[in-house]
């Protein structure tokens, strides 16, 4: 199966395997302040997440459970007729 073409594809590169250890002493100070940039604000960004999923725990829940009985309310109505309060 293919997938559909959404626009251009880059071409294709022959990306060379690094095989090379690099003493941490030969990394500049630059690339490794870059890097550490990047590694903290990635850990930010996940705790950020996990706080988010915390507080919304409870919203989700209630939401999640009036979205299920919404949706048996409509399967019983479209099986057993458009009255909601038959029973």
């Amino acid at each position: 199966m293919s997938l559909p073409n959404d626009g251009p594809v880059a071409p294709h590169l022959d990306i060379p395997l690094l095989s090379t250890v690099i003493d941490e002493a030969d990394i500049p100070d630059g690339l490794r302040a870059a890097l550490d940039a990047r590694a903290w604000e990635k850990s930010a960004l996940t705790a950020l997440a996990s706080e988010l999923v915390l507080s919304l725990q409870a919203q989700l829940a209630r939401e999640s459970a009036q979205w299920v009985q919404a949706s048996v309310q409509k399967v019983w109505a479209q099986r057993h007729g458009h009255d909601l309060d038959r029973s």
